[in-house]
């Protein structure tokens, strides 16, 4: 019994929710409502933006050309390698 109740009440108020929330309704009805439901967007986007905001950013990730040491290739520091290491 209460589940039926509970079942037409939310029919009547989807129609109802349904009806009042197309931009057509606004238009032709009411003006004021328009303005209210503008601003609740308005407040949702800025909420988000708020929260979007708020949230840790990602730490960024360095650049390992400025990490290197030395520009010349290990082979080529001639007390390494070959007859270099023995002539130095």
């Amino acid at each position: 019994m209460l589940i039926s109740h509970m079942t037409k009440l939310w029919i009547l108020f989807s129609r109802y929710i349904r009806k009042i929330h197309t931009i057509q309704y606004y238009r032709l009805v009411e003006p004021v409502l328009l303005i209210r439901f503008i601003m609740f967007k308005l407040l949702f986007f800025f909420a988000l933006l708020a929260i979007a905001l708020a949230l840790p950013k990602p730490a960024p990730v360095p650049d390992p050309q400025w990490y290197t040491v030395g520009a010349v290739p290990y082979a080529a520091y001639y007390p390494t390698y070959g007859w270099g290491a023995v002539v130095y």
